[in-house]
């Protein structure tokens, strides 16, 4: 969406607000500025020295029958390290090499034996669309995906892969978005929330995911959206 443009026409509307400066000569205090404009000023003065300033890495939360995900991630997974490999770069290596939300997700995913169940409005992340593939070709397990159809097509959606590997995908092909985020791993583990699949969302966005085990009923009522849009969008 493009800026906001004025309406106003300088010779009917009424003028902008006088500036908080004083005007020269005429002996009158500058109005002091509000709270608000303080703050805002402090706001511009912060991101003018970091555009983007991160805040404190949150830690997953775990209770009885569900975790939580909380991102981005400081960096992207080290592909030698998920391996299982030594990364031959060692300290110069710029990706991580502990944990992290993201290679808990993939652990996840990873886990699945028989089904899993992928309905995500776009898919970017190569390591997430590589343990979808995984998945199927590697350990056997019935996959499927349900994605919007617009984001499927645009760049750098790895959708396109995903089909390529014989995965049954669908999309919503509406005027709308199919807007969901959730997997459902052998219809036991269901990962929910705001995060979507992609790079950005990992390392930049402040999103989530709520991964619950324990809990059939609330499983159920995902499984059960999930076939509603696999039988609809079979028929478009």
């Amino acid at each position: 969406m493009g800026p906001c443009l004025s309406t106003q026409n300088p010779s009917t509307d009424a003028p902008a607000p006088p500036s908080y400066a004083a005007k020269a000569g005429s002996g009158a205090p500058a109005p002091s500025p509000s709270p608000l404009t303080d703050r805002s000023n402090a706001r511009d003065a912060a991101r003018a020295i970091d555009p983007a300033p991160r805040l404190p890495r949150r830690p997953a939360v775990t209770s009885s029958s569900a975790e939580v995900l909380f991102f981005p991630d400081p960096a992207m997974p080290c592909r030698a390290t998920m391996r299982g490999q030594q990364c031959r770069r060692g300290a110069q290596c710029e990706y991580a090499h502990q944990p992290t939300n993201l290679t808990r997700l993939l652990d996840v995913l990873n886990s699945a034996t028989k089904t899993l169940d992928v309905c995500v409005f776009t898919i970017t992340c190569n390591e997430i669309a590589d343990a979808i593939v995984a998945a199927s070709q590697t350990r056997g397990v019935d996959v499927r995906v349900i994605t919007d159809d617009d984001q499927a097509d645009a760049k750098g959606s790895d959708v396109g892969a995903i089909e390529a590997a014989g995965i049954p995908t669908r999309k919503d092909a509406a005027k709308t978005h199919m807007h969901h985020k959730f997997a459902i791993v052998d219809g036991t583990t269901l990962a929910n929330g705001s995060f979507n699949r992609t790079r950005q969302a990992v390392l930049g966005n402040q999103e989530n995911v709520v991964v619950t085990k324990g809990d059939p009923a609330l499983v159920a009522a995902f499984a059960e959206e999930f076939e509603r849009m696999w039988v609809a969008f079979g028929r478009r």
